[in-house]
C-alpha cells in the first residue's frame, strides 16, 4: 500500500487518500451543548489538548526552516457536561478491567503500525511532554488501556529524516484491529469505530476523552493536514476512535 507525503492536503477541505482508495475528510469538531457558562470555559480551555507531540515538533522530511513545539495541555478527567455523539458506541458494551498494568507496546497490524508506548505527562506549566522520536506516548494521568474511560495515544507522523511510528495512521479503516501490550504480558485488544481528520483549532476535546464513558476506549493521535511553515506545526490532527473488542 502506497504512502501518503505529509502536507499532500491542501485548499479548504482537505482529504487524504487511504488503504482501498476511501479518502479521509477533514471533520468539523462536534461541540456540545452549553450549560453553563464554566463548562464553556473549561470546554475551550482544552480545545487544543494534547493536540499530539508529533505535529509541532520538526519539520517534515525535506522542510528546511526553524522548528516550533506547540503542545496544548491535556483535557480535563472530570466527565462533560454534554457528551459528544461520536463515534458511536457499540450495542454490546464491553467490561471494564478494574486494574491494568501499563501500556509498552501498540501494534495494528492492517497498517504495519509496531511501536513501543512510554509514558508522558505534563511539565510545570501543564503542557505535555512529546515522546521521543521513535516513540509513542501514553498520556500516563489518563486510564490504562482496558480501564474505563478513554485511553490517549499519541505518536509522531515523521520527522527530520522521514515517516515516525504514526505516519500510516490515517491509512487505519473501521473494523481494524489494535493490540495494546501490557507491561504484565497480557494484551488488550481494541476496534476501531472512526477515524477523523480535525482542525487543531477545533480539536474534539470532549469526543476524544469521554471521561464519563464506563467502558474501556482507546484513541490514537497524529497529526494531519498542510504543514504550516510559519506556525512550525501541522494543521489538523488525525484521530482513530477505537473499542474494546
Amino acid at each position: 500500500m502506497a504512502s501518503v507525503e505529509a502536507g499532500e492536503l491542501s485548499g479548504p477541505e482537505p482529504v487524504r487518500c487511504t488503504r482501498g482508495g476511501r479518502r479521509l475528510r477533514r471533520r468539523a469538531a462536534t461541540t456540545a451543548a452549553t450549560t453553563a457558562a464554566t463548562t464553556a470555559a473549561s470546554v475551550a480551555a482544552a480545545a487544543l489538548c494534547l493536540l499530539v507531540p508529533a505535529c509541532s515538533d520538526g519539520d517534515p522530511p525535506g522542510a528546511a526552516g526553524p522548528s516550533a513545539t506547540d503542545v496544548g495541555s491535556p483535557a480535563p478527567r472530570s466527565a462533560p457536561e454534554t457528551p459528544a455523539p461520536n463515534p458511536t458506541p457499540t450495542p454490546t458494551p464491553t467490561q471494564a478491567e478494574p486494574d491494568v498494568a501499563d501500556p509498552v507496546r501498540v501494534t495494528i497490524p492492517a497498517v504495519d503500525i509496531d511501536a513501543n508506548v512510554l509514558p508522558i505527562a505534563v511539565d510545570a506549566g501543564n503542557v505535555l511532554v512529546p515522546p521521543p522520536y521513535g516513540d509513542a506516548g501514553w498520556w500516563e494521568a489518563g486510564p490504562e488501556p482496558g480501564e474505563a474511560g478513554a485511553s490517549v495515544i499519541a505518536g509522531h507522523l515523521d520527522n527530520a529524516d522521514g515517516p515516525d511510528v504514526f505516519y500510516r495512521l490515517a491509512e487505519v479503516e473501521e473494523g481494524d484491529e489494535i493490540v495494546v501490550t501490557r507491561a504484565d504480558g497480557g494484551a488488550g485488544v481494541f476496534r476501531v469505530v472512526d477515524v477523523g481528520q480535525y482542525s487543531q483549532d477545533a480539536f474534539p476535546t470532549e469526543s476524544v476523552y469521554d471521561a464519563s464513558d464506563d467502558q474501556p476506549l482507546l484513541r490514537l493521535i497524529t497529526c494531519g493536514g498542510e504543514y504550516d511553515r510559519q506556525l512550525g506545526r501541522y494543521r489538523d490532527n488525525v484521530v482513530v476512535f477505537a473499542e474494546r473488542a
